[in-house]
């Protein structure tokens, strides 16, 4: 997911360096790299965070149910909410608690319709985007 705010969602390498995130690579190596972009582990940090749960997620599509990928999408907010309410992080843990509640009123609206596959995907996707178009991503 992109994020105006986060240099590699800026820069002309975000590809190679999601690439680079994906296979482990460490974050001094990443900062090594591409020193002209400046980053410093927390930037990585940041940028995994908010990318990768939308990849995550949609990869997952084809071999989950609905309601499997939404009991996912709360198991990770619900993590990630319980380490940011010890931080000194309050916004960041309204945004995650938002996108918590979400998730699961989702997945109470599912539950009751009868044809619970109606369009996730597309449903998903706004859901996720939602708290990046005015917030940082975790």
């Amino acid at each position: 997911m992109y994020d105006p705010r986060c240099k590699i969602c800026q820069s002309p390498y975000r590809k190679e360096i999601d690439q680079m995130l994906k296979e482990g690579t460490k974050y001094n190596i990443i900062i090594a790299k591409f020193p002209e972009l400046k980053l410093n582990k927390q930037n990585i940090s940041n940028h995994r965070k908010h990318a990768f749960i939308t990849y995550d997620t949609i990869q997952s599509l084809n071999d989950k149910d609905e309601l499997e990928i939404l009991d996912e999408i709360i198991k990770k907010a619900y993590s990630i909410l319980q380490k940011l309410t010890d931080s000194n992080q309050p916004r960041l843990a309204e945004v995650w608690g938002s996108l918590l509640l979400k998730a699961i009123k989702l997945k109470h609206e599912l539950q009751e319709q009868e044809d619970p596959g109606k369009k996730l995907a597309d449903t998903l996707v706004s859901l996720i985007k939602e708290p990046d178009q005015e917030e940082v991503g975790v």
